[in-house]
């Protein structure tokens, strides 16, 4: 009896320290990465910023970088008809207004419905100067910006 007690003791040891050691894992993690989920009403599109990372994606034959901003963002159309959102189309500029060239990777260029919500990714060649400002202008544009939280 006394060894099947200490054997589900230890079991249960292993569980939980396997547990604290994941969870240090994603704490680390979490710390490269920047979260925003406040979506903004752009008239046309809702527009979130989910998340700025540095990358270490790159594509194929493209000229060495050495950071790439990549933005994670979810769309929604708030239009009366289908419309394509092109995250090429975001200007980003750095903390002294110089703004970030667009990398050429996988880039969101999505044609939604109305109240169809998709997510995908912006990829901008960055300078390091933080924090960077993103801004979408819409057809009639009325300019709208958010703050990119510092990236690590």
């Amino acid at each position: 009896m006394k060894k099947i007690i200490m054997a589900i003791a230890a079991s249960g040891m292993l569980i939980l320290g396997g547990c604290a050691a994941q969870e240090k894992a994603y704490s680390k993690q979490e710390k490269q990465t920047t979260h925003k989920k406040e979506p903004t009403d752009t008239k046309n599109f809702m527009i979130a910023l989910d998340q700025a990372v540095y990358t270490d994606e790159r594509s194929p034959g493209e000229a060495k970088q050495d950071k790439i901003l990549r933005l994670k963002l979810t769309v929604k159309n708030n239009a009366i008809e289908s419309d394509t959102f092109d995250s090429t189309k975001l200007k980003i500029i750095d903390k002294n207004g110089k703004p970030l060239r667009v990398y050429p990777y996988d880039n969101m260029i999505e044609n939604l419905d109305k109240g169809e919500t998709k997510t995908g990714y912006a990829y901008f060649i960055a300078t390091g100067n933080q924090p960077y400002q993103m801004t979408y202008t819409n057809r009639i544009k009325e300019s709208f910006q958010w703050n990119i939280p510092t990236v690590k």
